[in-house]
């Protein structure tokens, strides 16, 4: 249910940049909160003797965004706003990006707590600036 929301908000029909924004923002809130560091670390502890709880775990949540995030990147690339080769592995880039910093330190305890909307914010805006100047389609201006 926590992630329903991010799949809805790539459905959006507004600007690539502020949807990126707000999809980084909403997905580094989520990742980086008590609860999922908390679930997180439970699955990786029980992991090694349950398997399939860690499949389950990235299925509902991780797999389901990146599948969402990618059919929005192919729905950008195919209106000509992004040039992607690989639209899965740009996916995972950008998803990585929006939380680097942030949530291993979470994950391993360095920060205890969630970073602020501030800190999360200027994550995301360096991610969408990196993730754009890589993919995003530029007019070509003529002399």
């Amino acid at each position: 249910r926590m992630f329903e929301g991010i799949e809805a908000l790539l459905k959006k029909d507004i600007p690539l940049r502020e949807k990126l924004l707000q999809f980084g923002r909403l997905k580094a809130e989520v990742i980086c909160s008590d609860r999922v560091i908390r679930s997180q670390r439970i699955v990786a502890g029980i992991v090694e003797r349950m398997p399939e709880v860690g499949m389950r775990f990235y299925n509902v949540a991780a797999k389901r965004t990146h599948a969402a995030l990618a059919q929005m990147l192919e729905r950008e690339a195919a209106a000509g706003r992004v040039e992607i080769s690989d639209i899965g592995l740009a996916a995972s880039q950008f998803a990585e990006l929006t939380c680097a910093g942030m949530w291993r330190a979470r994950l391993f305890g360095s920060l205890s707590a969630p970073p602020t909307p501030e800190e999360i914010d200027r994550h995301v805006r360096s991610a969408v600036d990196m993730f754009l100047s890589a993919y995003e389609v530029r007019p070509v201006v003529t002399p």
